[in-house]
């Protein structure tokens, strides 16, 4: 089962035609717990229909010094280019981030334990949608961080701190 904590969203069924940053980011300073040493995942699905077009979507999960990943992004993970026919509704992805240690740098390790040294100190954490061509439809993504890869998710309310 997938632990979505409200807190941790980056995206509700956001509509992606072009570049785009995530309409939220979690901000490393004022979340409690974000996986203690355990693994971090981004969980992206498609919703509200099927994303069509040409074009492709790479999906990125950054961290940055800005809350609107607008500057000082560095890369964490990046799907590979997604076509529509695998940007279908309810399609599902993962990508892995690392885990985190509390300390005042908020510092992110990769899955060996090596610190992404470049990242540490960013203080946001956020998708970043590369849109390659023309893409649209109905379909829309819904992007939070999670502590593993189950499908199936158990969303904690917003008044639930972490």
């Amino acid at each position: 089962m997938a632990y979505l904590e409200h807190n941790w969203r980056l995206s509700e069924a956001q509509q992606v035609t072009a570049d785009a940053a995530s309409t939220n980011v979690v901000d490393l300073e004022d979340v409690r717990d974000l996986g203690e040493g355990t693994p971090v995942y981004a969980h992206f699905q498609v919703v509200n229909g099927d994303i069509t077009g040409e074009g492709n979507i790479r999906i990125q999960v950054v961290t940055s010094d800005s809350s609107t990943l607008a500057s000082g992004r560095f890369l964490l993970a990046e799907s590979p280019a997604l076509t529509q026919t695998e940007l279908t509704e309810n399609s599902q992805f993962f990508l892995p981030i690392g885990f985190f240690r509390r300390g005042e740098d908020n510092t992110i390790y990769a899955f060996d334990g090596t610190p992404t040294s470049t990242a540490n100190g960013l203080r946001y954490i956020g998708a970043y949608y590369d849109v390659t061509d023309t893409v649209g439809g109905s379909g829309r993504i819904t992007a939070r961080l999670t502590l593993d890869t189950s499908t199936t998710p158990r969303i904690y309310p917003a008044s639930t701190n972490t």
